[in-house]
């Protein structure tokens, strides 16, 4: 069960901290008369905790990417981890395409792409296909492709006569543009991960999730468990 955070943190948080209480920090968008423009900068740790923010100029080989379809979960995985977003200047043009440009090296760096295709799934899609092929351009050591919501997972199988297979068609598109590895959560089935031919990482929320509830006092006669169909709770 993939979740997103809706708000992104104005201090570094600990672990513990709920995202549901923690202060808001407006994603920044400028329409520009040719193209929407998005600049993960904007979501770097404030000055209030940089100091606590180790620097990246002692060779650090770690990098951390957002696209446009999470920022705020990125930043939060960001400060977890004590690091910065790396910089990247993301922008549509007015028929729709992608334009992606790292903001920095990332020579011989391991870098993480977070970017889940959650809808609109197409878009989301493709902006991270680009972003993977800048990384491989711009002669990355390893790409992660970090997909909280894999789009397109529930199709998995044919169901009926000449339909496509596009979950392998989507693990195909990323392996082709240069990933080394990718991170899911909570893929729709187990199999999905043998469609890809580079090593995948299947996190279950499940635990967290579990953790949670059982450290609330919650009475059984106010949950409700919900399945949507017949799969949910097999």
């Amino acid at each position: 069960m993939a979740m997103a955070a809706d708000a992104a943190c104005c201090a570094c948080p600990s672990p513990s901290t709920s995202l549901s209480h923690r202060p808001m920090r407006r994603r920044m968008v400028v329409a520009c008369s040719s193209s929407m423009f998005y600049d993960s900068s904007l979501l770097s740790p404030l000055p209030q905790f940089a100091a606590a923010v180790p620097s990246r100029g002692g060779g650090g080989r770690l990098r951390i990417f957002s696209g446009s379809a999470n920022p705020v979960l990125a930043q939060e995985i960001a400060c977890y981890l004590g690091m910065e977003l790396g910089r990247v200047k993301i922008k549509r043009f007015a028929d729709g395409e992608i334009y992606v440009q790292l903001q920095e090296s990332v020579r011989g760096c391991d870098v993480f792409l977070v970017q889940p295709t959650c809808p609109p799934a197409n878009e989301n899609l493709m902006e991270l296909l680009i972003m993977i092929d800048a990384c491989r351009r711009a002669s990355a050591k390893t790409i992660t492709a970090v997909i909280p919501y894999f789009g397109y997972a529930r199709a998995d199988r044919k169901m009926q006569g000449r339909e496509s297979i596009a979950a392998k068609l989507v693990a195909n598109l990323i392996t082709e543009a240069g990933a080394h590895r990718v991170l899911a959560c909570d893929l729709h089935s187990g199999q999905s991960i043998g469609y890809f031919d580079i090593p995948v990482d299947h996190v279950h929320g499940q635990p967290v999730i579990l953790d949670y509830l059982a450290s609330k006092t919650i009475r059984p006669s106010d949950v409700v468990v919900v399945s949507p169909d017949v799969g949910g709770v097999a």
